[in-house]
């Protein structure tokens, strides 16, 4: 009944009637919606509530568009370059704060309101647990199970809805970049962060969520702590060979890849034939859906441009304006790219990313290794699990010149 995804959305779904929440952010939005269009296929009624509209209708697919989000989440995608170099406490802050604040703007849409007040009935809510903890007032609202997702993989905000151990001494907080083989240092550096991430949710960002859930959804109801702690599964989007083995109870299960496209199609032919030219191999280079190329500044812009234009390779890059002052004769530009095609296509060789699981993880399926350029989030951490693993390269931000 709801899908939502992105820095803090949540999914939901509703089984004859089905339902999905979906976040502003396009990467966890593909992941929610891999998984209700699969479910629709097989019959399934399901009402997705997200902020992107499908252009080909699914059949027994039906999207509560929420447009309020849209912007504040454009605004917040101004600023990501930025979040590379702010402070690991000041980026935690941050994400609690756009988490409570996107789950106020998606619960008071219009449509979704008119759905609270309905008489549908639904089977099942399926949420993705990324700070939108209020949306569990939908299980209450339609009496239905809640079924818990993670757009890349176990952490904080999943393990407390199963009771997942996760032991500090060899598994990293989802904001560093740690090996599961901490040094001292490092371990200490993991429980100490771990403990502020865990003061900060507890005393400062928990009690926001429930008074937007206390707000919108009617009485009588439960807590907003027992409905967190009635969670019947967790579907996790990872998969063990991506990174160190993890401790998960029987009901935490890894579904990763979920978006993946087995069945790859021919690229569009302008970009095709640019492939299909390239004697030496293509390079290409996505710094994903939340992190666009446009906002880097000029002399990042600039020293890319020029190791582009040093190489006998092609590059495709995703940029996000028909125009590239400087741009070399061998890289194409556009402003989205069929990635999974891509990276299928024979003559691409290696993939230059921001880091993102679902970037990763597409990689690793159709063999491409990739140079990583992690900006925020839990991409420093992919990223050094694909150095470990010996499958990517990190080339730092602030490094490059």
């Amino acid at each position: 009944m709801l899908d939502k995804t992105c820095c803090n959305l949540i999914k939901v779904i509703n089984l004859r009637k089905r339902g999905v929440f979906s976040s502003p952010s396009k990467s966890h939005y593909f992941v929610g919606f891999s998984l209700m269009k699969g479910l629709a296929n097989k019959g399934h009624e399901v009402t997705i509530i997200a902020p992107f509209k499908e252009r080909n209708p699914v059949k027994n697919l039906k999207t509560i568009f929420i447009k309020e989000t849209v912007p504040y989440f454009e605004e917040f995608k101004k600023d990501t370059v930025n979040l590379r170099n702010a402070g690991i406490l000041q980026t935690i802050s941050d994400f609690y704060n756009f988490g409570v604040n996107i789950t106020r703007l998606t619960l008071e849409n219009e449509g979704v309101q008119e759905l609270l007040n309905s008489n549908e009935t639904f089977d099942l809510l399926i949420c993705e647990m990324m700070l939108d903890e209020a949306y569990l007032g939908f299980a209450h609202r339609f009496k239905t199970p809640i079924v818990a997702t993670s757009s890349f993989g176990s952490n904080q905000w999943t393990n407390d809805l199963v009771g997942t151990p996760s032991p500090l001494s060899y598994v990293p907080n989802t904001f560093l970049s740690f090996p599961s083989r901490m040094t001292l240092l490092q371990r200490i550096g993991n429980l100490a962060l771990t403990h502020f991430d865990r003061i900060y949710f507890d005393f400062f960002y928990f009690h926001k969520q429930s008074a937007v859930y206390d707000e919108i959804f009617s009485n009588p109801k439960p807590s907003l702590e027992e409905l967190y702690k009635n969670v019947s599964l967790v579907l996790l989007n990872t998969h063990f060979s991506l990174a160190s083995p993890l401790p998960y109870v029987p009901n935490m299960i890894e579904v990763g890849g979920l978006q993946v496209n087995t069945e790859t199609k021919d690229l569009p032919l302008e970009m095709k034939l640019f492939v299909q030219s390239a004697e030496h191999g293509v390079i290409y280079f996505s710094m994903g859906s939340n992190v666009e190329s446009t906002t880097l500044p000029k002399e990042k812009r600039d020293a890319i441009l020029n190791a582009f234009r040093s190489l006998k390779q092609k590059v495709l890059w995703k940029w996000e304006d028909p125009n590239l002052p400087g741009k070399p004769d061998n890289v194409f530009i556009s402003p989205w790219f069929p990635q999974d095609d891509v990276l299928a296509h024979p003559n691409v060789i290696a993939f230059i990313t921001h880091g993102g699981l679902l970037s990763t993880t597409e990689s690793i399926y159709h063999g491409v290794p990739i140079i990583g350029i992690p900006m925020f989030g839990d991409q420093f951490l992919n990223m050094a699990q694909a150095v470990n693993g010996g499958y990517g390269l990190i080339a730092d931000y602030n490094l490059l010149n």
